[in-house]
């Protein structure tokens, strides 16, 4: 996995920031339907699969029509978030379709799969593992801190500030605190607050 993951880096990292930003992280935020975006994550799918073979790698966000089911875009993995996501909205996970899930029910989704995949890692970027990342030839979900991220999906440089700020409210420690010491909501609460502060185009 882990040379696949480096051999289609640009393909996944594309992929990647288009889901992140259609799963509307961050109250405010309206995922767009595009077939722009569609293209991206199908073309990106496509040459990962075309090497390492569609049974080797578990299936991630699909391109998807108003009449998908929710459950169909998840990977296997996320079906225990899908289910939840759903139970907080009211939703039947079984048979609800894409276009019934709200911006709201995405950035919940997107702050439980952070906790999910990246729970161990820092909030700040000065606490990462250098030696890792450059042992990886760059970041994986298993290295890359909150800071990091939130920088790299809303393009700005104020991720550390934003995370600081949320935890001085709510008494936790970013300097030794890890993604998972964080709630879904106050997760939602760091990603809207990084949108407002960033030059991320607003409605």
């Amino acid at each position: 996995m882990k040379q696949i993951w480096k051999k289609h880096r640009v393909s996944l990292t594309a992929a990647g920031l288009v889901v992140c930003l259609t799963a509307a992280f961050g109250a405010g935020i309206v995922y767009s339907r595009s077939q722009a975006e569609k293209d991206v994550v199908k073309a990106a799918e496509k040459e990962v699969q075309k090497d390492a073979g569609e049974d080797e790698l578990p299936r991630t966000n699909v391109p998807w029509e108003d009449d998908t089911l929710y459950k169909d875009i998840l990977s296997d993995s996320y079906r225990d978030i899908g289910s939840e996501v759903c139970r907080k909205f009211g939703a039947d996970y079984e048979t609800v379709t894409m276009n019934e899930v709200t911006a709201e029910m995405r950035s919940f989704e997107e702050a439980l799969i952070l906790r999910k995949d990246m729970g161990a890692n820092p909030l700040l970027e000065k606490n990462e593992d250098k030696n890792a990342i450059e042992k990886d030839n760059g970041y994986s979900s298993a290295t890359m801190s909150l800071e990091t991220y939130m920088n790299d999906v809303y393009a700005f440089g104020g991720g550390r500030t934003v995370i600081k700020e949320i935890c001085g409210k709510y008494g936790i420690d970013p300097d030794t605190a890890v993604i998972s010491a964080l709630t879904a909501e106050q997760l939602e609460e760091i990603g809207a607050s990084a949108y407002d502060a960033s030059d991320h185009p607003k409605d």
